[in-house]
């Protein structure tokens, strides 16, 4: 769910220079985003160990980072 939105968000900066005007003004969409990149990376620079101890668990992250950025 959370890609569509992301993907919503994305078609909506580069449709036009109003539409990109809106989001950039929201006092809500541009620090939820950030927010939520921030809590999907902030595992990996903080090295937890749950991390650094299961490769698995980390690939996962990695995989759900790069789905949910659209990468």
């Amino acid at each position: 769910m959370r890609i569509y939105i992301l993907t919503y968000i994305a078609v909506l900066a580069i449709s036009s220079a109003d539409s990109l005007s809106v989001l950039l003004e929201s006092h809500t969409v541009i620090p939820s985003l950030v927010l939520f990149l921030a809590q999907l990376t902030t595992p990996i620079w903080e090295e937890e160990e749950a991390l650094i101890s299961s490769p698995s668990t980390l690939t996962s992250l990695v995989n759900t980072i790069t789905h949910e950025t659209g990468n």
